[in-house]
């Protein structure tokens, strides 16, 4: 007779990772009873640091194909449930004892964790994702990158719209900092991902909205007027036309950024219609409410706008309506959105009082320094808007727009020499700013 098998498996791939893995381990230890780690690859010592760990370390060569390396990482796992972990996240002292009776005893198919994942600035996005769920065959990963087990255990379940409670574990993330992100390249490796992906699959329209998403370019909040930027909104322009009947769960996400970037790229453009539409598809997550008040900006419409960010500010979202979503859009962000609407509306003083309460709450953040230089420089008082703009520069330095509000002074002080070259500078931040050609 065969004995019991293990409750839980926790699974990894990892490679160069020999700084990351020990503490990953470490809070995992106490809760699983096996570890298996796929390594596709290093030249660190993170193969040593697995097997001292007592892990079961599979090599499994880089395929370009992040669900590939998954599955060859579940593939000798022999828990009736399987945790899937990175790196670079930790575990939260868990409950070990209560969780382990829950996974004895549940039905469920799969589990949600909680990922905090901190961004520039302090702000902190957490996201629900299934990566909990039982040792079946059939629950294997799917896609290239920002690769998923959802839709297989939705399969076998036979429920399309699957929505695994919640586990109680979260995790500590720290992949998504830009120091992080520079340092394993993760952008230009994605990017290239997702364009294989889309070349095997021209018409797949969660590879085309990932794309997308990868590219685009924001600051602030702000979307830029770049190439690349043009380029995400045709992707999602695609997206859109692809994505018919079936299941998409980044669908509301999906029209909120290509209705921004219609609004910064299109502007002759009516998006009334598609926001009509998406509002009631959708009905009002925090991202496309933001898009609302942006559209109605655009239109000169600025109380209107103002009505639409407090509603940002105020909403009651769901947590799925939450997930993923930068919590500056719906505090700093779109606080600074209401004093450019005060600044629009003619109330100079209103913006500049908001703009002043939120440069205290929120110093690295540009936003609120550049509202306040445009009412300065609008009341004659350029070395109070010069000031405002050097220190949202010196907080904020991959921001490109104080640089261009800096140049604007200066050319408009007779200095057309260091405007040019702070236009020049701007532009560097961001290639291609064609609010930044002279």
């Amino acid at each position: 007779m065969s004995a019991e098998p293990p409750l839980l498996s926790l699974c990894m791939i990892v490679r160069d990772e020999e700084s990351d893995l020990p503490a990953c381990l470490a809070s995992a230890r106490e809760l699983v009873d096996e570890i298996v780690v796929a390594d596709t690859g290093s030249t660190d010592g993170t193969v040593a640091v697995a097997e001292r760990a007592g892990a079961h370390v599979v090599h499994a060569p880089w395929e370009n194909d992040f669900a590939k390396a998954r599955n060859a990482s579940l593939a000798p796992a022999r828990g009736r449930f399987i945790l899937v972990l990175d790196a670079d996240e930790r575990l939260d002292a868990p409950d070990v004892a209560s969780l382990r009776r829950r996974l004895a005893s549940t039905k469920d198919e799969a589990f949600t964790i909680e990922i905090h994942s901190p961004l520039e600035g302090g702000s902190v996005t957490v996201t629900p994702i299934t990566r909990l769920f039982r040792n079946r065959p059939e629950h294997r990963y799917e896609g290239r990158v920002h690769e998923q087990i959802l839709a297989a255990v939705a399969r076998r379940a036979g429920t399309e719209g699957l929505s695994p409670p919640p586990s109680g574990l979260r995790v500590q993330h720290h992949g998504y900092l830009a120091e992080a992100r520079r340092k394993k390249a993760k952008g230009e490796r994605n990017e290239a991902l997702l364009r294989a992906a889309i070349a095997d699959a021209p018409d797949d329209p969660r590879s085309l909205y990932l794309l997308a998403r990868e590219i685009s370019v924001e600051v602030g909040g702000d979307l830029l007027r770049i190439p690349a930027n043009r380029e995400a909104l045709t992707l999602l322009e695609r997206a859109h036309e692809r994505v018919g009947s079936a299941r998409f769960n980044q669908a509301a996400d999906l029209a909120a950024r290509r209705l921004r970037l219609a609004v910064l790229l299109q502007p002759e453009r009516s998006i009334e219609d598609a926001l009509a539409a998406a509002n009631k598809k959708f009905g009002q997550p925090p991202l496309l409410r933001f898009a609302r008040g942006e559209a109605a900006l655009a239109s000169d419409a600025p109380d209107a706008a103002r009505a639409h960010f407090e509603g940002v500010l105020g909403g009651r979202f769901e947590p799925a309506q939450l997930a993923d979503v930068d919590p500056r859009y719906t505090g700093v962000w779109a606080h600074e959105r209401i004093a450019r609407a005060h600044l629009a509306a003619g109330r100079p003083d209103e913006a500049a009082r908001t703009a002043a309460a939120l440069r205290e709450k929120a110093p690295a953040e540009a936003g609120p320094r550049l509202v306040l230089a445009r009412t300065h420089h609008a009341a004659g008082r350029v070395k109070e808007a010069l000031v405002e703009l050097v220190t949202a520069a010196k907080h904020a330095p991959q921001d490109p727009r104080p640089l261009l509000a800096m140049a604007e002074l200066f050319a408009a002080m007779g200095d057309a020499a260091r405007g040019k070259e702070l236009r020049g500078a701007a532009r560097k931040l961001a290639p291609g700013w064609e609010d930044a050609e002279d």
